[in-house]
Order: C-alpha cells, then sequence, then structure tokens
C-alpha cells in the first residue's frame, strides 16, 4: 500500500496517512519501512504542510495528533488485544480530506466504520478487509468495500483478479520492496496489490470512473513509475 500511496503521489493527488507503531512484537510497521525507504516522516503539523507541497504525501505518527491515544494503543501488550481505540484511531480525519480508504482486518467492523463515517459527515469513505487489517486490497480474493458517500451507505464489490490463489513472497524485507519496485524482481501478486490498491483510491476520489478505467489508470501509472526512485536511498 506504501506503493499504491506513491502511485497517487505521482498522479498529483496529495495523500496523508497517520498511524501508530511498535504494539505488536514481530511486526514491521509503516513509520520503520518508510525510514528504511527513505521516505519522509512528518513531526510536526508545519512539516506535514511542507511534504505534501514538495512531495503530495506526508505520514504523521499518531503520537504528535494524540499521544493519548497511542498510550491506550500501546497497552495491547498489557491487554493482550485490541481495544475500541484501534477503530477510533482509525476514523480519524484530522485534514478533513475529501476522500478517505480505512482497513480493517474483521469484516464485522466494517459497517460500524460506515456508519461512524456517515454519523461524522465524511464526505467519501471507502472501508475494507485489508492485508493485516492495512489499506491494501489482496487482489487473489473479491473485495467488498463498505463505503458512505454524501450521508448513502452502500457496498460494492471488485472481483478478484486472478483464478488461483498466490504463493506469497515470504520476503517482505525493504530490500525486497525496492527489488519489486525497481523492476528487477517479478512479482505478480505485489504488482497487482499496488495496482488495484491504488484503483481503490482512485474511484474513490472520483466516482464518474468506472473500476475497469481506475483499473486501467491505475496500471498506467505503475508502469509510467520512476524505477530509480529508492536508487537515491
Amino acid at each position: 500500500y506504501i506503493f499504491s500511496i506513491l502511485l497517487l503521489a505521482q498522479a498529483g493527488y496529495r495523500v496523508f496517512i497517520h498511524g501508530a507503531s511498535g504494539h505488536t512484537q514481530n511486526r514491521l510497521y509503516t513509520e520503520a519501512l518508510f525510514k528504511e525507504l527513505g521516505l519522509p516522516i512528518s513531526n510536526s503539523w508545519q512539516e506535514v504542510r511542507e511534504q505534501l507541497d514538495a512531495h503530495n504525501f506526508s505520514y504523521l505518527p499518531l503520537r504528535y495528533i494524540s499521544p493519548k491515544l497511542e498510550d491506550m494503543i500501546d497497552m495491547r501488550s498489557i491487554l493482550g488485544l485490541r481495544s475500541p481505540v484501534h477503530s477510533l484511531s482509525r476514523l480519524i480525519n484530522p485534514l478533513n480530506a475529501p476522500a478517505v480508504l480505512q482497513g480493517i482486518f474483521h469484516p464485522p467492523y466494517s459497517a460500524l466504520h460506515q456508519d461512524a463515517a456517515k454519523l461524522l459527515a465524511y464526505t467519501s469513505v471507502a472501508v475494507l478487509k485489508g492485508e493485516g487489517g492495512e489499506i491494501e486490497r489482496n487482489p487473489d480474493n473479491q473485495c467488498t468495500i463498505h463505503y458512505s458517500r454524501q450521508g448513502i451507505t452502500g457496498e460494492e464489490s471488485w472481483p478478484a483478479l486472478f483464478p488461483r490463489r498466490h504463493v506469497k513472497a515470504q520476503d517482505m524485507s525493504p530490500e525486497y520492496m525496492r527489488s519489486v519496485w525497481s523492476g528487477t524482481v517479478d512479482d505478480e501478486y505485489a504488482e497487482a496489490a499496488v495496482v488495484s490498491t491504488c484503483a481503490l483510491a482512485l474511484r474513490e476520489l472520483d466516482l464518474s470512473k468506472s473500476q475497469e478505467s481506475a483499473m486501467n489508470e491505475a496500471n498506467t501509472l505503475w508502469l509510467s513509475r520512476q524505477t530509480g526512485y529508492f536508487a537515491k536511498t
């Protein structure tokens, strides 16, 4: 999904994301991966503005939005499970973005996020069961989007892209990711995940786009990406 964000930024869309780190062992978090890939991390709202202006994307850790929420999320190691604070944090839209994508892990939570977005009067919110609960589509499966658009809620189904499931790569290191981006490694599943996740966002940003046109646009963005982007890091 990080590569999907880069494609959207490449297309001129401004993308803001936030998240928390370190509350689950043996997991690679967005903030750590940003550091490994040499991508900028904001430490203040001023830096968010500067990075959006310079790169069209910015990541701000939750501790700079609400330290108390971060403290409560960190209690997972004590409680042994997630709390409602995790769902609450995903609903935060501090810049009032007109289009919001939310990844969840447990499908029954979809309707809760959908209805909460309606109550919060967010312009357009798409909730999906993402890989690891993140905003990343699994292209091997049918994807159901639970949306709230201008106060209207509903569901939208995106078909699976492959007739059979892939055996996913075991190596999810930053080095492997760089190789996929540069094109030195051919990973059909990874590329489809990037493109289809980007397509979900493109459609949510412009509902006049069909699923097919959004997929075609996302694929064009992938093919025209700057393959040497991470060579600088």
